[in-house]
């Protein structure tokens, strides 16, 4: 793992929504941080669902559950690390 002093060396952007989350853009790719410590885990899930279905959805309560509930649905798109600081 990095050094504090090395991600910043790196960090070309830095995005704080509130005093716990910050998001970094370190060497391209987009950081999640919370409260200064990297957050690996899944980042992103995007759902495009069809808003008279959306109903089907409610019970669904993580991203876990979303990822397997709708596999058989699952795109991969590429997204670049500058938006999410647009």
């Amino acid at each position: 793992m990095q050094s504090g002093e090395e991600i910043k060396k790196k960090t070309v952007n830095k995005l704080e929504r509130n005093k716990f989350i910050a998001l970094k853009l370190i060497e391209g790719k987009t950081n999640f941080f919370v409260q200064n410590e990297e957050f690996r885990q899944c980042k992103t899930l995007f759902l495009n669902l069809p808003i008279k279905e959306i109903e089907n959805y409610r019970g669904i309560n993580s991203i876990d559950e979303a990822s397997e509930s709708l596999k058989d649905r699952v795109t991969t798109v590429e997204i670049d690390p500058e938006m999410s600081f647009s």
